[in-house]
């Protein structure tokens, strides 16, 4: 089991990366409502094992050995998603 985590206590936000056996997974807690992201990002982020990061972006490294950067904006989560 892998598991590396990006914590920024004072905006409540929680980045875990888990590898359990076949599972890769990397999710996202934010005051309680948690998300997972795409399975994709495991191999553009976690190349090196670790992930650093705050409310705002996510940062690693995939296995080219190149920075990775996910930028959050700041429209809120939401349960229901809106196509027009």
């Amino acid at each position: 089991m892998t598991v590396s985590e990006a914590t920024d206590v004072n905006a409540g936000v929680k980045f875990s990366a888990r590898h359990v056996f076949s599972l890769e997974t990397i999710s996202i807690n934010i005051l309680g409502y948690q998300t997972s992201l795409q399975d994709d990002l495991w191999s553009q982020l976690l190349g090196k094992g670790k992930i650093c990061g705050d409310e705002r972006w996510l940062i690693g490294e995939n296995t080219k050995q190149e920075i990775v950067i996910l930028y959050f904006d700041k429209r809120p989560l939401s349960h229901d998603i809106q196509i027009e």
